[in-house]
């Protein structure tokens, strides 16, 4: 059928006022997260209208400061320093607001990823013999996409591990007075400026007594020593271990706790486990919102600047003119009763000269545990550009990447896990 010229613009006319009529929440839908494919597709993300609109405004309001301020600095209108000082701070208030909207368009909440693994469950416990059921909470709990990309196979693991470790066949529950459909639980909730994802069963629990033989069996536990929670953490995260019976698809071939370790650690994040014998276990993994930009807390060390991520900082004090008793620098003080293991930066990183006569202990907690870190001078709070360090110097224990400062030098941003992993 063949339409007229006034025909075929008076559709045209129809479709464009029918797109302009749709609905605006289909233009502002944010569900739709990374599009995952190869090294050579490009990767996008949806950012909603609304969003690009505030960006586009603050980038003209910068814009505009700068030539103002331009126009202070060069004298223009008579203009004090005072006034250029204000114009100065009005520039970092709307560079503020700018970092903290481009960082809110990279969040996404962890429902999608979450809700991926209820297929996971119920195929794997079926090729298992098992029953399991997934119970989901925190899905409006919102993350950097990139840490989500990076924490699938983390989270895929663990998920496959409490299915296949931890919870029991049916029969097994049903005369232990459970119910024979398991339940597996992922959690996820903020907390001190980042998120924590939880990973619980109601299985049988962690079994000391096997990891306890399996680690004398590798030379990994003395012989006739016991298994206190510190050893517990660390064997079942050492490279190759495994207590399984048998191999499968699924277990036994001794790649997997170390690998969701390192993956995390990678994202600068921490993994831990807690189990109660007969009621299940829990993997709690720690991470940052964002891996771009770190709020921070700058300090000095024989001339050198480092960076401590803000959320781990609990307080500062002066060392007492006492000081530190031990020989490498490291040593216990009383803070309010309670013993703190303290550790010099300065001898965590071999940098020579002579420590000043005042110095500062940052008090820092990480997955439960505290400790100080002795440095020459606080600096104070700054928001920091992570840089990651090239690939000679990957894998530095204490070190998580790098950040340029206001003079143009390097600082090293210090990675809590591998800080705490060196003072235990």
């Amino acid at each position: 059928m063949s339409l007229s010229r006034a025909d075929l613009l008076e559709k045209l006319k129809d479709l464009a006022a029918g797109r302009a009529a749709a609905p605006e929440s289909r233009r502002e839908a944010p569900e739709a997260g990374p599009v995952h494919a190869g090294a050579d597709a490009s990767r996008t993300l949806r950012v909603n209208l609304a969003t690009l609109d505030r960006l586009l405004d603050l980038t003209g309001e910068i814009a505009v400061s700068r030539g103002r301020l331009r126009e202070a600095l060069d004298g223009g209108a008579g203009a004090s320093g005072g006034e250029a000082a204000e114009i100065h701070r009005e520039a970092d208030r709307l560079h503020a607001d700018l970092q903290e909207l481009v960082m809110r368009a990279r969040m996404e909440p962890l429902g999608p990823t979450f809700r991926r693994f209820v297929r996971t469950v119920r195929d794997l416990a079926a090729s298992l013999g098992k029953s399991a059921r997934l119970a989901i909470e925190g899905e409006d709990v919102e993350v950097d996409v990139k840490v989500i990309e990076h924490v699938r196979d983390p989270l895929t693991h663990l998920v496959r591990n409490a299915l296949s470790h931890g919870l029991e066949p049916p029969a097994e529950r049903i005369a232990r007075g459970k119910d024979p459909c398991g339940l597996l639980r992922l959690r996820a909730f903020r907390e001190l400026g980042g998120i924590v994802i939880e990973i619980e069963d109601d299985g049988a629990g962690l079994s000391r007594e096997r990891i306890a033989e399996r680690g004398r069996a590798l030379g990994l536990v003395p012989e006739g020593s016991g298994l206190g929670e510190g050893e517990l953490q660390r064997l079942i995260f050492e490279p190759g271990f495994s207590t399984a019976a048998a191999v499968t698809e699924v277990s036994g071939r001794g790649v997997g706790l170390d690998v969701v370790r390192r993956n995390v650690e990678a994202l600068r994040g921490s993994v831990s486990v807690t189990s109660r014998r007969g009621a299940g276990t829990t993997f709690t993994i720690r991470l940052p919102l964002s891996l771009a930009i770190v709020p921070g807390f700058a300090v000095t060390a024989a001339g050198e600047t480092y960076i401590v991520p803000l959320e781990a900082v609990l307080e500062c004090l002066e060392l007492p003119a006492s000081g530190l008793q031990g020989p490498d620098g490291s040593g216990i003080l009383s803070l309010r009763g309670e013993p703190l293991p303290c550790r010099r930066l300065r001898q965590r990183f071999r940098l020579e000269g002579e420590a000043p006569s005042r110095e500062y202990v940052v008090v820092i907690q990480h997955a439960g545990k505290s400790i100080g870190l002795v440095v020459d001078a606080l600096l104070g709070e700054s928001q920091t550009v992570l840089k990651p360090l090239g690939t000679m110097f990957r894998g530095l224990l204490g070190i998580a990447g790098s950040a340029i400062l206001g003079s143009g030098r390097v600082a090293l941003v210090l990675d809590l896990p591998g800080l705490f992993q060196d003072a235990s």
